[in-house]
């Protein structure tokens, strides 16, 4: 199934290479795919759809998000190491979209990492709207 082979690459560390487990020194990027994987399995289990980005016929992204009553909130998405610096970040963004309001959706609500600005810019530019802001960090024992 292509969710587990997706599952595969983040769970090694390909992936979620600006997340604040992969920069941190006392971790890893390894850790943090495993961490972002297990997680994904865990919501897909309670029954969070998965969207796939296609570009020129191969998968390029793709995201998992759970509907709660209007809203959809999309938990976890990337794009594939081959498809990176490329100027193609709006791939899952917008196939997310277009599912979801393709399929009677109203509101898409996520979260955007402070170690990724570039994907908050792209989400204002596509007209989302903040409206909190939630810092997180990382203590070390």
């Amino acid at each position: 199934e292509e969710i587990k082979k997706i599952l595969d690459i983040v769970a090694d560390g390909r992936m979620f290479i600006t997340d604040k487990v992969a920069q941190d020194p006392f971790f890893s990027a390894k850790l943090s795919g495993r961490r972002y994987a297990l997680w994904a399995k865990d919501i897909l289990k309670k029954g969070a759809k998965t969207v796939i980005g296609l570009y020129k016929g191969e998968i390029a992204s793709f995201t998992i998000y759970e509907v709660k009553e209007k809203y959809y909130h999309a938990f976890i998405g990337g794009m594939f190491d081959k498809f990176r610096d490329k100027g193609l970040g709006f791939i899952p963004l917008y196939v997310t979209a277009e599912q979801i309001f393709d399929n009677g959706g109203g509101i898409l609500r996520t979260g955007v990492s402070s170690n990724d600005p570039s994907i908050l810019r792209l989400q204002l530019l596509f007209g989302c709207k903040i409206t909190d802001m939630t810092n997180i960090y990382i203590k070390h024992m």
